[in-house]
């Protein structure tokens, strides 16, 4: 647990430093940071790549809410905690069953 947050301390504090080393001090006050320094290091198509990157970060959350409701109604009423029929499905549906 403390090797993750010292990975995400360090990867954190390395990105502000290479942000101020590549724009200097006086842009630390920009709110557009880092797209101004994804631009000085990828040139024009910095945008795209930046937007690219943003489509799979939203996927990859869209998946993780929606699988993560599911699964948790499905653990519940399997417990009994929840209504006793919602962890069934059809014969015919290749889902989870009982």
């Amino acid at each position: 647990m403390f090797g993750g947050l010292a990975l995400v301390t360090s990867i954190y504090l390395l990105l502000n430093l290479a942000f101020l080393r590549a724009l200097g001090p006086a842009s630390s006050r920009r709110p557009s940071l880092p797209p101004d320094a994804a631009r000085m290091v990828f040139g024009r198509s910095s945008d795209l790549l930046l937007s690219c990157i943003a489509v799979v970060i939203l996927l990859t959350l869209l998946h993780v809410v929606l699988m993560t409701g599911t699964r948790i109604l499905f653990a519940v009423s399997r417990d009994g905690l929840f209504w006793t029929r919602a962890p069934w499905s059809r014969p015919t549906a290749r889902l989870a069953r009982r």
